[in-house]
């Protein structure tokens, strides 16, 4: 009985799959060689690359337990359009967003997933380690006033937001604000708390910087949490309460 799938680049082969109870799928490559022919209509874990054109096994299933996914966007206008026309509406309880270092779109395409994101109930993002290398371009996303609206995202099911990668740099802070600012009051009303999950040799002083610039931020109430990665494995966290 087969219940997960792994796809990666180092399989050169077509395949018709038959599973009624898959459950798991890790796609690191192009699923066009592939068909899913038999399968339920619920996914338990999807792990994907997101680039254009849009995988389509995003559309074969009509909902996502916890969906992983790294962007791989191409830049330009022509292409970023396209990818947000073809990208619609997703029905998952858990958003992992992961990106590459220099990918331009990050913020512009992570408002895109959380406005499609239907009963989220977790958004984990992990943010980039070092500022984008190249300036962005005139057709880069990131320079579009309307790339940024919020207006139109509704997070209501939403009662947790981790975040990882943090090390307290000012473009890291910059990200950091425009998660808060959409999350908090009328966007997100059941949001419970902020984690961070902090590396142990920047511990000390990223917790400073969250209690510093960050806490003051969250509306009165909410919870925030700085959790130190475990040295063994990610994950597993020792956790502290910035407001003890």
């Amino acid at each position: 009985m087969l219940l997960q799938i792994c796809v990666s680049r180092t399989l050169d082969l077509e395949a018709r799959i038959a599973a009624p109870n898959l459950a798991d799928v890790d796609l690191r490559d192009d699923m066009g060689r592939y068909e899913i022919a038999e399968a339920g209509r619920h996914l338990q874990r999807l792990v994907i690359n997101l680039r254009f054109p849009v995988p389509a096994i995003l559309r074969r299933f009509d909902t996502i337990g916890e969906l992983i996914v790294r962007l791989l966007i191409q830049s330009g206008r022509e292409g970023y359009n396209t990818f947000i026309k073809e990208l619609r509406g997703l029905d998952c309880e858990t958003l992992v967003l992961r990106s590459m270092w220099t990918v331009h779109q990050f913020e512009p395409s992570m408002l895109h997933l959380l406005r499609i994101c239907n009963g989220l109930k977790k958004f984990a993002v992990t943010l980039r380690c070092s500022e984008v290398i190249f300036a962005c371009t005139s057709d880069c996303p990131c320079t579009w006033p309307e790339s940024y609206r919020n207006d139109n995202i509704s997070l209501d099911s939403l009662e947790e937001l981790e975040i990882n990668g943090f090390t307290g740099k000012d473009h890291q802070l910059d990200s950091v604000n425009l998660l808060v600012n959409l999350l908090v009051g009328r966007n997100a009303p059941l949001l419970k708390g902020v984690v961070f999950h902090l590396p142990p040799r920047d511990f000390l002083k990223c917790s400073n910087i969250i209690r510093d610039k960050i806490r003051g931020m969250l509306p009165p109430g909410l919870e925030l949490w700085a959790c130190l990665e475990n040295r063994k494995s990610f994950g597993l966290l020792d956790e502290l309460n910035l407001y003890a």
